[in-house]
């Protein structure tokens, strides 16, 4: 099962093989911020009306500081912060924050977000995905300790009814499973869509079988029906 995090990169994937540019002549603050050039930002971010389209989407739906944080351009992601870049603008609802959760290079950047700005780790993407859950699905452990440290809530839930723990345990990662669960995270859930399953059946249809003894250890129960279940 792919990532969050990897099925968000795979429009901007094909875009790049269709030989489509990524970013357009006209978005110069894009492209400074994509690469870091913290001096460029300085110098673009002077003018005032550049200020005021700090937080425009380009044709990718990604916003200068989307640029910044995926090439895990700290200085850049700071700087745009400190000229008033909005974390929570992006396509789909995703959030400057929930993109780093599943970067390679994004410890540090979220570490920016949490603490130097105060970014709020229970915003939600359209579909009611948090940081949280990319994080886990990413199997960035130093990322869900980090969000985890400043207010992650561990058993909110997505619109298909899917949280963290049945996130990390359908893909069979049984170190951020236990994080999870330190935290107090739910072993059941109350998912309603037909492809909605609890966290034990999430590890067991994956093949999970450590992860399934985890959270039977924890309490979770094999009579739990999954959302394919209660719609027959």
């Amino acid at each position: 099962m792919r990532s969050l995090y990897a099925l968000a990169t795979l429009y901007l994937s094909l875009a790049v093989l269709q030989g489509i540019s990524i970013v357009a002549a006209s978005h110069s603050l894009h492209e400074a911020a994509r690469k870091g050039d913290i001096s460029s930002i300085n110098e673009l971010l002077a003018s005032s009306d550049v200020r005021e389209k700090i937080n425009d989407l380009d044709p990718y739906g990604w916003t200068p500081l989307f640029w910044a944080v995926d090439g895990g351009k700290v200085d850049a992601v700071r700087a745009l912060l400190n000229h008033g870049a909005d974390v929570t603008k992006g396509r789909d609802g995703w959030s400057a924050l929930m993109w780093a959760c599943g970067g390679i290079q994004s410890e540090e950047i979220v570490q920016v977000f949490l603490e130097e700005f105060s970014a709020d780790p229970n915003a939600v993407s359209a579909d009611g995905k948090s940081a949280l859950m990319v994080a886990c699905s990413s199997g960035n452990i130093p990322v869900v300790t980090r969000l985890l440290q400043h207010g992650a809530s561990v058993d909110l839930a997505a619109n298909d009814g899917s949280t963290a723990l049945t996130l990390a345990a359908s893909e069979g990662l049984v170190q951020v499973a236990k994080l999870l669960l330190e935290a107090g995270a739910s072993c059941e859930g109350d998912g309603e869509g037909t492809l909605w399953r609890p966290p034990l059946a999430s590890a067991v249809v994956g093949g999970h079988g450590e992860l399934a003894k985890l959270l039977l250890s924890k309490g979770a129960r094999p009579e739990t029906r999954s959302g394919e279940d209660k719609a027959t």
